[in-house]
């Protein structure tokens, strides 16, 4: 049985398991070595079983699931075209004018300000193309070129790292911005809200659209957060059918929290409203557009259905020296878990906490972010290359040695090791600002979130961030943790101790999870507890650089003594103290 379909005009054969190019990588020019999609050939009842791209992550889905749900539409247009340029733009002006010719019933006066030109017919000066302006840091990048037949095409850069189309226009409005699923959607919106406007001397609403469609706009729209972020009120206006719906649940998810808003049409898109004289109805569902509430009832039933997702959420891995406490979890921290790490003042919990971030820089299955309070990001960054040569830098080099390694060609590659993964990406990113409001570093965390899909922030050390505050502040703070830890999000707290009371020898006992300071909420809320004692002033060595590891609370998982961690100093290097002393009997 054969079966073969076409996709970005490339034909691609279902019948066999093989691997071929993948039709949209081709269309950007990329996939030369043909091996980018894995076609899964037919299943026990001769059907085809779909193919994925492991590159673009380009899905044609199986023929049972296709059965099941009905066909999809192609609706991201991510299209690279060829080079652009200032000749080939004063080409362009040449065969192409601003007159909209009332296209789909858009004025000139509206569409012109925008960017758009237009290609006319020779037989009757009727618009037969579109083009409209795409930009990258406010500078033109190329034309996304819209046929009269509904058909796309590219000149120069279009894609998803482009802006917004419309957002050069907007740079500095504050209020109110919507977001539509197509460019003529977006003009036609404007159009409608700026002549209903009746007070012409406050800044229109900003109107905008993705230049990619609507299964891809969350791609664009998370790159461009920061212009997002500027808005009071984000009103999302996806079209009206299912496809719409899906896209509208997708880009809730990547803008700023609290200030999105759902535009429900009574009609398919804003184009339609403004083609068949409804104005006044987009004015009145505009004006009706309700805040965002996403869906928190659920039956008995779906919690059954949801229990699969729940056991299959990745584990965040600890370093080997803890193997005791990861066996002890289970594995390691669920992700979406609250992990507080509880310690005295000068226990070497900054040790511990900075070799877990070592850790999961390289192994983490989310990208990690330090809000680092006590050390700066060159501070920290120091930390970070001493555990990756595994040398105390500090102790062992002088300042001008450090940065004469750092010139160097191996400096520089292992900076890219520690900095950068293979595709480029940064490995994690850092917040040291520490003159702001508990607030702002809320809002810094929600946009590493949403934009750059960061899902596990270390807050080192949360008690100094709240010290002074009101009780209500780190009630408040606890709860923002809880919201982002149902959004998948995992965090981890480095929290400070009252100073302990003595035992009956007249020695500071060891701290517990009660003795962290601030509200209690801090402990009530992990799903972790991990506690550290060390004797600091021991005439032993081995004793004195030696942290005891208590895991008191362990939700899933078991709870008591988790080990002993040695710190090496010599090599910055932490081991399991029954390790250590294994493999090294002659230094005790």
């Amino acid at each position: 049985m054969v079966f073969k379909i076409t996709r970005y005009s490339q034909e691609i054969d279902l019948s066999y398991e093989h691997k071929t190019r993948c039709p949209r990588c081709a269309s950007k020019r990329g996939d030369n070595s043909g091996n980018n999609l894995h076609c899964y050939g037919l299943d026990e009842n001769n059907k085809h079983k779909g193919a994925f791209c492991f590159s673009c992550e380009y899905v044609i889905p199986s023929q049972q699931w296709l059965e099941d749900n009905g066909e999809i539409e192609e609706e991201e247009y991510d299209l690279v075209g060829a080079d652009f340029n200032d000749d080939i733009h004063k080409k362009l002006k040449e065969t192409t004018g601003v007159d909209s010719k009332n296209y789909r019933s858009v004025r000139t006066d509206v569409s012109k300000p925008f960017g758009v030109r237009y290609a006319y017919s020779q037989e009757d000066g009727s618009v037969v193309e579109t083009y409209y302006p795409c930009t990258k840091n406010g500078e033109l990048s190329g034309y996304k070129v819209r046929h009269h037949v509904k058909r796309f095409e590219a000149i120069g850069e279009t894609g998803k790292d482009c802006e917004m189309f419309g957002q050069f226009k907007f740079k500095t409005n504050s209020h109110t911005v919507v977001i539509t699923e197509g460019e003529h959607d977006c003009l036609a919106a404007f159009q409608m809200l700026s002549d209903a406007q009746k007070n012409k001397q406050f800044d229109p609403v900003a109107v905008v659209s993705t230049t990619i469609g609507g299964a891809g706009a969350y791609k664009q729209i998370k790159n461009n957060y920061d212009f997002f972020n500027q808005f009071k009120k984000i009103i999302v206006c996806m079209d009206a059918d299912a496809a719409g719906d899906k896209a509208t649940e997708s880009v809730v998810d990547v803008l700023p929290k609290g200030r999105v808003f759902i535009l429900k049409m009574r009609y398919k898109d804003p184009n339609f409203y403004l083609e068949t004289n409804k104005a006044t109805e987009f004015i009145s569902d505009f004006w009706s557009a309700k805040p965002y509430t996403p869906a928190g009832v659920k039956s008995a039933a779906e919690g059954i259905d949801e229990i699969p997702d729940e056991l299959r959420k990745p584990r965040i891995t600890l370093p080997e020296y803890m193997h005791v406490m990861q066996d002890m979890m289970g594995g390691g921290i669920i992700q979406g878990r609250i992990a507080n790490v509880i310690a005295d003042t000068s226990c070497g919990k900054s040790t511990h906490v900075n070799r877990m971030v070592y850790h999961w820089i390289f192994n983490s299955p989310v990208t990690p972010t330090i809000v680092s309070l006590e050390a700066t990001a060159a501070q920290y960054m120091l930390e970070m290359l001493s555990i990756h040569l595994e040398k105390n830098l500090l102790w062992r080099m002088t300042s001008e040695q450090i940065i004469d390694f750092l010139g160097t060609e191996e400096g520089q590659r292992v900076k890219n090791e520690l900095a950068y993964k293979e595709t480029g990406e940064p490995r994690f990113f850092i917040i040291d600002e520490r003159a702001g409001s508990i607030k702002d570093m809320e809002a810094e965390m929600e946009m590493l979130f949403r934009k750059h899909g960061s899902r596990l922030f270390v807050i080192d050390v949360l008690t100094d961030l709240l010290r002074g505050s009101s009780e209500q502040f780190s009630e408040d703070h606890m709860n923002f943790q809880r919201n982002m830890a149902k959004n998948g999000v995992t965090t981890v707290n480095v929290l400070h101790t009252r100073k302990p009371p003595q035992n009956a020898e007249g020695k500071p006992r060891k701290v517990s999870e009660f003795d962290a300071l601030g509200t209690g909420s801090f402990v009530q809320s992990a799903a972790y507890n991990i506690v550290l004692n060390r004797d600091k002033l021991s005439e032993s060595e081995i004793d004195k650089n030696t942290t005891e590891v208590d895991l008191p609370k362990c939700r899933g998982g078991k709870t008591g003594s988790a080990g002993k961690w040695f710190y090496e100093f010599e090599k910055s290097k932490c081991h399991d103290l029954d390790d250590w002393l294994r493999n090294n009997p002659q230094d005790f």
